[in-house]
């Protein structure tokens, strides 16, 4: 349960980066997007390599 809560909540934080850095390049959504697609894919890497 706690690895999915820090999950949840490092995607958040890779959303709410990538909306800011998203506006540098005039697309504050596809940033947003993109780092929560990463971060998502990292976790759930960490979640099955920890099982």
């Amino acid at each position: 349960m706690g690895k999915t809560i820090a999950s949840v909540m490092i995607m958040t934080l890779a959303a709410v980066l990538g909306f800011f850095l998203g506006t540098a390049i005039n697309s504050p959504e596809m940033g947003a997007v993109l780092l929560v697609m990463i971060a998502g894919f990292g976790c759930t890497i960490l979640a099955v390599e920890s099982c």
